[in-house]
């Protein structure tokens, strides 16, 4: 090891949870295709999962949650009706294959270049799934409520008959 790299250093607290304190975190096996690197945890508050883009299938099994409880959050409000229909209309669904990926699995999604604010990262290399969820349940909630108006009018068209 150079001279200026540091060690890194594991501490198990009392209560058995494992720290590890270094600048980046890297997760995989040497032998797979990519070498580690395939989670990354980085010096700020992002994890990256397929870091090096080299799994081209399911990466994670079983289901992702993400802490969204009332105590651990401040300033709530309402995701405008307005706020919801722009970032919608700033997605741009494509489809594309991984430039790593030999068997071209085809994948859905976004380019976090050309995403609103709102969905993409700091960065602008990533993008944040629940809050294009957070959008789209805005928007089909609000469009819910206009259909449910268009078919009492529509029954009272149909009763005037």
């Amino acid at each position: 090891m150079g001279a200026g790299y540091l060690q890194p250093r594991l501490d198990v607290a009392d209560v058995f949870t494992a720290k590890i304190r270094c600048a980046d975190f890297h997760i995989g096996h040497s032998s797979r295709k990519g070498g580690t690197g395939r989670a990354l945890v980085d010096a700020t508050t992002e994890l990256h999962v397929n870091y090096a883009g080299d799994w081209t299938k399911t990466v994670i099994g079983g289901q992702v949650t993400t802490p969204s409880s009332r105590a651990i959050k401040e300033n709530i409000s309402d995701l405008s009706r307005q706020e919801a229909f722009t970032i919608l209309e700033g997605l741009n669904p494509v489809k594309f294959n991984l430039k790593t990926d030999a068997s071209k699995l085809l994948h859905l999604g976004f380019i976090s270049e050309d995403a609103p604010d709102m969905v993409a990262s700091e960065d602008r290399k990533a993008i944040t799934q629940a809050h294009i969820i957070a959008a789209l349940t805005r928007v089909v909630k609000e469009q819910h409520v206009a259909l449910a108006s268009l078919s009492e009018r529509v029954d009272q068209l149909d009763a005037r008959r």
